[in-house]
């Protein structure tokens, strides 16, 4: 069984549904990521999962185990990142991973090892007696990451794990990744940074409005966009827009510009040879691309 299995998951608050009939799968070795705009419900299917915050409809299975029926056994092979860090500050850094292994009964000179280990992996090992108060964002967020792999755990969950990090840090937590898909470690990330998206994912699924509305691997749903795009820039969005549509050009409207797919430069270019003031210019395709279609998509 995958790691992770949701089939119809939704979750309702006053009536309103928060999760809609969610489905998602996450493989061993693989780096799934949950990706969408701002109050999708992101934050919200990965508590559902690790069993936080109840479902009222569907089924969560993690690791092979019900979680509503045995969702202790399951978080004892599980790691998590959580987007706010809950360090306790007055500890050291060995000091705070010493006591997070103790939770799951785990001590003693592997434990030392394994923690010497992961704070050299992260290079953290010169920060390894400081207190957590003394420390900045990134490096909390990087001790976080340490803490939550001392169990050694076959399905790591991590949201927004390179938030507060530095070009340096993105890097080397991108590193760990790969390094544990290697060793089959299942992974579910969440984050707005869509070039790590790019690098360490292998699969991921699109969510909005609390559903998920796409999902497959990276270089498929890059390539379903045409694998280059568009890029529109004007003084008048949804105008060129309307004429875009008019010509049978798919496209979708963002903060500043348009975007246009499964089309060529010369046939947008002719679409809008009579507007004023258009900038128009051809690029790769990207994850980013890839949400804010979905979000057009949905009504966004």
């Amino acid at each position: 069984m995958k790691p992770i299995i949701m089939q119809g998951v939704s979750k309702f608050v006053r009536g309103k549904p928060i999760l809609n009939d969610v489905n998602l799968e996450v493989s061993r070795g693989e780096c799934h990521g949950l990706i969408g705009p701002n109050g999708a419900g992101k934050s919200t299917t990965i508590s559902a999962i690790i069993g936080r915050s109840r479902i009222d409809i569907g089924s969560i299975f993690m690791l092979g185990n019900d979680m509503r029926t045995n969702s202790r056994f399951a978080r004892a092979k599980v790691g998590v990142v959580p987007q706010v860090s809950c360090l306790e500050h007055s500890l050291s850094v060995r000091e705070n991973i010493k006591l997070y292994a103790a939770f799951f009964g785990l001590g003693g000179r592997h434990i030392r090892d394994r923690i010497s280990w992961l704070l050299e992996k992260l290079e953290l090992t010169s920060y390894a007696d400081n207190r957590i108060s003394e420390l900045s964002g990134g490096i909390k967020q990087k001790i976080s990451l340490v803490r939550a792999l001392i169990n050694n755990p076959e399905l790591l969950i991590l949201d927004e794990p390179s938030s507060n990090l530095d070009v340096s840090g993105r890097n080397s937590v991108i590193d760990l990744i790969k390094d544990l898909k290697s060793r089959g470690v299942a992974i579910l990330m969440t984050s707005h940074a869509m070039e790590e998206i790019e690098l360490a994912c292998d699969r991921v699924s699109i969510i909005s409005g609390g559903h998920v509305v796409a999902s497959g691997s990276v270089g498929r749903m890059l390539e379903s966009l045409g694998g280059s795009v568009i890029d529109i820039q004007c003084q008048d969005i949804e105008q060129a827009a309307q004429i875009l549509r008019r010509s049978a050009v798919e496209c979708f409207v963002g903060p500043s510009n348009i975007v246009c797919i499964n089309t060529t430069f010369a046939h947008v270019r002719h679409a809008l040879v009579q507007s004023v003031g258009v900038k128009v210019t051809e690029r790769a395709a990207s994850v980013s691309d890839l949400v804010a279609q979905a979000h057009c998509r949905m009504g966004g």
